[in-house]
């Protein structure tokens, strides 16, 4: 469990815990309160039919809450060695059998590592090593909780992977977006799984797009040369990638009842895909009271769905039987996007028949209610209508206004659309904007009034929930605002039991309750005149700050680490430390109102302690990252401590991309000195940029983090094409490379890693050369990259392409033969000069023979030295290259 001590000790006397009620806008009688915020990674919430809670953690960790609603300490499930927790990968899937109560089983849905995956029970395993940005897959597991523990531990043994059994098997995620999203069960008990079509999102990506990681998922069997169809992925029956789908909960396999099932090959994607056409499903929910309980009828329910949108529009589709399409990439909302209908890329997989070459994909999908009649060019079906969501409303990227459109059919029967701030819309609402659709909860429970019953719940990622209404038709009739504040929503629960709404704020890593005409629990927070200093530390402690929503006073009770306890709202202790090391001492603070509730907050004070200093030193505050290529950056910090040396400080990076109105977290890298990979993002619609936090904590609790961004850089240029080599010898690598004539070059970083991803910089040259000759006297043994980092003046750098050099290495200059009777035969295999000097002396160290030649840059360069007059014995020769020289020596025999 994380410990608090970082934030009390640093952030507390900035007001981190606010009052509640600053952002939170609800009804009347409702209140909206804190419940947890002690998690890392933090996405999902559900809850038994019995009110048992478990929370889950994208990085794979999945925990059981008590009756009274506390985290346990131990978690139910670890699997954080198998989870590719990075950048929008992790475990996001989760969901109880329904007759989980009886049998124990419950499902992830999460993307797989690749290290995991590649080396598990091999000596080159490693628990703690996790591969990023490269090719994956999703992979679904069930598990069985052990009812005789009160579902508190799994059975042991009871693991067993229903989807991604191998690279071909699993849902492909081809880049780092649009991955896994939820786990629903139908009505039937067949199960539900959403996976996104991980294409580039700043782009029109429809195959062989150089950002993503399609190379690599070729080769590995992940995805087939067919499905390098970037977005198009979601338009392929026989791909994963952009659907929802439907699953045997006990085997893995389609049932006979999906619309695409093939008998011969039941674990197919065409057999197990329900419906197709999203771009990144993230969440969705099953319509209460739809559907057959016979899995054999294909009537498993209805699905409301969140698709969140790119540039454009954000998407709430019905899908009301299988084989249904929701657009995408040939439509947006109710738009339709000319650059995928224009593109021609062609679907040419076996699914759509025989037609040789293939067919346009434009030409499988066509307008709601347009298809009837229609053909192809290859007189292939199925052609499908696209399923229009039930309601599309704006991104709120790039500042556009507020928009909310529903489908509708003109006088001529065309497929149209309307906005909610026409007159003449039958939907009761005003126009709203939003940045990720996410579906929500159909209210069940008891505790919040009649009006809320049975309707459905709506989230977006920007912060609101809306009440949604729909007729039997499928019309949307009514949206009403429930709640708005500046948290980014990603999970809602109710509570079977007492009806309340609990959510996952994914920012803050907050665990929230929404309750009605009760008594919320009063909010404890600790401030503390000093949180560090030398021994013996006066500190006046004080809880005056703790805020309740309610009119019912509050009491306190301290608890001090030598044992003694108050009930006043301030108190004062002398702390002293037994010796002169850096000291930690705990206090804790129950706050209750007069009605019994009560919450707890706990602290540390450091004693004989000072935060360590951190500094980032690899880029500037500001700094322009290239968006024409994907760009492996150097993370170099620099740390220090009064009172521990570096060795026991714990430093640690993270790398959160910025994109419109949120924000991505990637998994976090241990060390002062890593990496961070940078996708080109930017320059188009969507605002991206990246903020790399370098955080330095020392052993008694004190932490220091400070920070830097980078924005994409829009001046379209490359250093990719600049001529840089690098070239082993026996002695020494050489770097060569010309100087490059553009304004504002401030310098080069010549830069040399051991593994192609993390650079060290091994000297820094400016720019003021004709060409440049750099020689690497201590290289690396082995395999290592080198490569040149360019800055500039307005703080944007760019990287040359990486030279692979294998070290020591055949060498530039060859002697032969030796020993010789006549001649010697010397060869340059290239020459870095346009005169090479040759010197010969003998044992003594007296010059015996000197000549210069003439040569050409960069051509090899042959000569023979006679040696008819030289005595038998032992020469030394020296060659002047350039700035290269080679010192060997030969045998004269008769």
């Amino acid at each position: 469990m994380r410990s608090q001590i970082l934030t009390l000790c640093l952030v507390a006397g900035l007001g981190l815990f606010f009052s509640e009620s600053l952002l939170a806008q609800l009804p009347t009688d409702f209140f909206d309160e804190l419940w947890d915020n002690d998690y890392d990674r933090l996405t999902g919430i559900a809850f038994d039919a019995e009110g048992r809670g478990f929370t889950w953690e994208r990085n794979g960790l999945v925990y059981r809450l008590s009756p009274a609603g506390e985290r346990l300490p131990t978690p139910l499930l670890d699997i954080r060695e198998e989870v590719a927790d990075w950048s929008d990968m992790g475990m996001v899937g989760f969901a109880l059998h329904p007759d989980f109560l009886e049998n124990g089983w419950f499902y992830v849905f999460y993307s797989l590592d690749r290290h995991y995956y590649e080396f598990y029970g091999t000596p080159d395993y490693s628990p703690i090593t996790t591969i990023t940005d490269e090719a994956t897959i999703a992979r679904l597991t069930r598990y069985t909780a052990d009812p005789n523990t009160e579902f508190t531990s799994v059975v042991p043994n009871s693991r067993k992977v229903l989807l991604g059994t191998d690279y071909a098997d699993g849902a492909p995620l081809v880049f780092k977006t649009h991955a896994t999203g939820s786990l629903v069960f139908g009505t039937d008990g067949t199960l539900f799984a959403a996976v996104g079509e991980t294409a580039f999102p700043d782009d029109n990506d429809f195959g062989s797009n150089n950002n993503t990681y399609y190379q690599q998922a070729i080769a590995d069997g992940i995805i087939r040369e067919e499905e390098n169809v970037g977005a198009f992925r979601s338009q392929m029956i026989n791909s994963l990638g952009g659907k929802i789908l439907r699953l045997d909960a006990e085997t893995g396999d389609g049932l006979p009842s999906n619309p695409f099932y093939d008998a011969a090959a039941p674990r197919s994607p065409a057999s197990r895909v329900w419906a197709l056409g999203f771009r990144n499903p993230y969440r969705f929910v099953l319509v209460p009271e739809t559907g057959s309980h016979f899995p054999a009828d294909g009537q498993p329910g209805h699905l409301l769905v969140g698709d969140v949108g790119g540039n454009e529009w954000e998407e709430i589709t019905l899908i009301t039987a299988g084989g249904q399409n929701a657009g995408w990439p040939f439509f947006e909302g109710l738009e339709i996007r000319p650059a995928a209908v224009n593109s021609g890329i062609l679907e040419q997989d076996e699914i759509i028949g025989t037609c040789q070459g293939g067919v346009p994909f434009s030409d499988l999908i066509a307008e709601d209610g347009a298809t009837e009649g229609l053909t192809n060019s290859c007189n292939t079906s199925p052609i499908f209508s696209h399923r229009r969501p039930l309601l599309a409303y704006r991104n709120k990227a790039e500042g556009r206004l507020p928009d909310s459109e529903i489908p509708i059919f003109d006088a001529d029967g065309q497929a149209g659309r309307q906005s909610l701030s026409d007159t003449n819309s039958p939907v009761d609402s005003d126009i709203f904007h939003g940045i990720g659709s996410l579906a929500g909860v159909f209210y069940e429970g008891e505790q919040f009034p009649e009006e809320y019953h049975g309707r459905y719940l709506h989230i977006d990622y920007l912060g609101w929930m809306q009440w949604m209404d729909w007729d039997e038709n499928g019309q949307l009739t009514k949206v009403e605002p429930f709640f708005e504040t500046e948290r980014n929503l990603v999970s809602l629960a109710v509570h079977p039991l007492d009806g309340s709404l609990w959510y996952v704020d994914v920012l803050s890593q907050q665990l929230r309750r929404i309750g009605y005409g009760g008594i919320p629990r009063p909010v404890p927070m600790i401030e503390a005149s000093a949180w560090y200093g030398p021994s013996p530390l006066s500190v006046n402690l004080s809880a005056a700050t703790s805020t309740t929503a309610t009119e019912y006073p509050l009491t306190y009770f301290w608890e001090l680490p030598d044992g003694q306890t108050s009930t006043n709202e301030s108190i004062s202790a002398t702390i002293e430390a037994p010796d002169e090391d850096p000291f930690v001492w705990p206090v804790k603070l129950t706050v209750t109102d007069s009605s019994g509730q009560s919450a707890t907050q706990e602290a540390n004070i450091s004693v004989n302690n000072t935060p360590p200093l951190a500094e980032i030193l690899s880029f500037a505050d500001g700094a322009k990252y290239p968006i024409t290529e994907t760009n492996i950056i150097e993370l170099v910090g620099a740390v220090s401590d009064a009172e521990f040396t570096e060795e026991e400080l714990l430093s640690e990076w993270q790398i959160y991309l910025e994109h419109d109105d949120h924000e991505h977290n990637g998994l976090p890298k241990p060390g002062p000195e890593n990496f961070a990979i940078l996708s080109p993002l930017g320059c188009a619609d969507d605002f991206y940029a990246y903020r790399i936090e370098f955080t330095v904590s020392d052993p008694a609790g004190l932490s220091t983090t400070v920070s830097k961004r980078l924005f994409p850089n829009c001046e379209v240029w490359s250093a990719q094409d600049l001529p840089f080599l690098a070239e082993a010898t026996e002695n020494a690598i050489w770097c060569t490379w010309p100087n490059l004539d553009r304004t504002g070059l401030k310098h080069y970083l010549l830069q040399r890693s051991a593994d192609g991803v993390q650079y060290t910089t091994i000297d820094t040259l400016s720019p003021n050369a004709l060409a440049y000759q750099y020689e690497d006297r201590n290289p690396l043994f082995g395999t290592s990259y080198y490569r040149l980092r360019l800055d500039w003046d307005d703080q944007a750098f760019h990287y040359s392409k990486v030279q692979g050099v294998q070290f020591p290495g055949k060498g530039n200059f060859r002697i032969f033969p030796n020993p010789s009777s006549d001649q010697l035969n010397v060869r340059i295999e290239k020459a870095r000069s346009e005169v090479i000097e040759l010197q010969v002396f003998d044992t003594e160290g007296r010059l015996v023979w000197q000549e210069n030649r003439s040569s050409i840059f960069g051509q090899p360069l042959e000569l023979l030295i006679d040696l008819q007059n030289y005595s038998e014995g032992l020469y030394f020769l020296a060659i002047s290259n350039g700035l290269e020289i080679f010192e060997g020596s030969f045998i004269k025999i008769d």
